[in-house]
């Protein structure tokens, strides 16, 4: 009797084991997709832009960075608008005084929220695939 609990604790190890990397796998796949979507999707003038995309896998997933100065803004936009410079000093020591212009804004282009949605759109048949595949595997393996 005591055996047959082991038993059946190690294979609820083994299950929990894959299924979790089964799920991280998954993720991964789909973000992997998700920002070769955004490499098509990125807006080039220079191409700068798209050469600063990463993909990193981090703890339980992964992250997609574009490091450009200005990805924010190309991705979220800004608003249009009066702008305030406060006064400073340049590096040769030149004062420059506080003064204002006037901003038409840049529209949001959400490349790479689109290739998310894009991308993730079918993420739950693969994450089912995964996830059957792991408990299938962990039955089907002796020990």
């Amino acid at each position: 009797m005591g055996s047959n609990i082991i038993r059946i604790m190690n294979r609820m190890k083994l299950v929990k084991t894959q299924t979790r990397e089964s799920v991280i796998q998954a993720i991964r796949e789909a973000a992997q997709q998700a920002f070769n979507l955004s490499q098509q999707k990125c807006p080039v003038d220079t191409g700068y832009l798209k050469t600063t995309g990463r993909i990193e896998n981090i703890e339980n997933g992964v992250a997609i960075t574009y490091s450009a100065p200005y990805a924010s803004f190309v991705h979220n936009g800004t608003k249009a608008g009066l702008r305030n410079v406060p006064s400073y000093s340049r590096r040769d020591g030149v004062r420059v005084k506080e003064y204002s212009y006037t901003t038409l804004g840049l529209p949001a282009n959400p490349f790479i929220k689109k290739a998310l949605d894009e991308a993730f759109e079918d993420f739950s048949t693969k994450f089912d695939s995964k996830l059957r595949g792991s408990i299938t595997s962990a039955k089907i393996r002796k020990e």
